[in-house]
């Protein structure tokens, strides 16, 4: 597929987040073209862990979750879980 560019990146001493905001609708169905790049981003994310010292991990936030001025960790409690 083509190039993505998540909407944040968050990099810490021994992990690297990519986060976006998805349409909560989308997230909950695993047809959708969010659902799917999000199993995609997770692949990667799992590969290039694997290839490195460092962990890398994709989260998804469902729109309806996202809040001004929220902490990393209040995004992190928010994050879409993919089956």
């Amino acid at each position: 597929s083509g190039k993505h560019f998540p909407d944040f990146v968050v990099l810490e001493k021994h992990r690297i987040v990519f986060i976006e905001s998805k349409d909560a609708r989308e997230l909950r169905d695993s047809n959708s073209e969010a659902y799917r790049i999000g199993q995609e981003a997770i692949e990667q994310c799992q590969l290039a862990s694997q290839a490195s010292k460092t962990r890398w991990e994709y989260w998804a936030i469902p729109h309806d979750q996202v809040e001004r001025c929220a902490t990393f960790q209040d995004v992190a409690g928010q994050r879409f879980r993919f089956v």
